[in-house]
């Protein structure tokens, strides 16, 4: 298990320019935009637009704060994500629109490089302590309401609200206990065999 402080997170720019993202993890490590194999990062959206062009990628969506997001993708039907909605997932090389409810709203994007990797991106609702077993070979805990501690084979983190947490080839459960109402977003990643 390895602590990701929110202070060690990375601002850049969107990849068309129209707003600010904080990427909280990547792979490989130093990566661009362009050649990354997987990809974690926030965004503050404050505007409708359209979002950013990024091919062979698929992506998984969830908003962290805020009214809503309605997403318009390949001119279908908006598809409404608020903060007590699940991740949506869609293709990173096809036309997507946002539009926005009652003003800004925080993200949550996991992107991964379609053929290489497989991500799912889910919300838990911590009340009580629970044990969690990864699917994937990696995962990442990013915790968006309260604090959380991890305790896996006698180690412990403490992983307050903003932060996340990197799991690797976890053997046997991890327990997952809140400090009052937790709220996290799961992130596991597996990568396809023969690619």
């Amino acid at each position: 298990m390895r602590h990701l402080p929110k202070s060690l997170f990375k601002s850049m720019p969107w990849k068309n320019g129209g707003g600010e993202t904080i990427e909280i993890l990547n792979d490989p490590d130093g990566a661009g935009l362009d050649d990354f194999q997987w990809r974690i990062s926030m965004a503050r959206v404050a505007q409708d637009g359209a979002f950013s062009n990024f091919p062979q990628i698929d992506r998984h969506l969830a908003v962290l704060d805020g009214d809503r997001m309605d997403l318009i993708i390949d001119g279908k039907p908006a598809c409404r994500l608020t903060p007590e909605s699940q991740a949506f997932s869609f293709a990173g090389d096809v036309p997507v629109e946002a539009v926005l409810g009652q003003g800004p709203i925080t993200d949550l994007n996991v992107m991964v490089r379609r053929g290489a990797w497989l991500a799912t991106l889910k919300r838990v609702d911590l009340k009580a302590p629970q044990a969690w077993q990864g699917a994937g070979e990696l995962a990442v805990i990013y915790v968006s309401q309260g604090d959380l501690q991890c305790v896996s084979k006698g180690t412990e983190m403490r992983i307050p609200c903003g932060d996340a947490i990197r799991i690797e080839h976890a053997d046997g459960p991890v327990s997952l206990q809140p400090h009052g109402h937790c709220r996290i977003w799961r992130i596991e990643f597996q990568a396809i065999k023969g690619r």
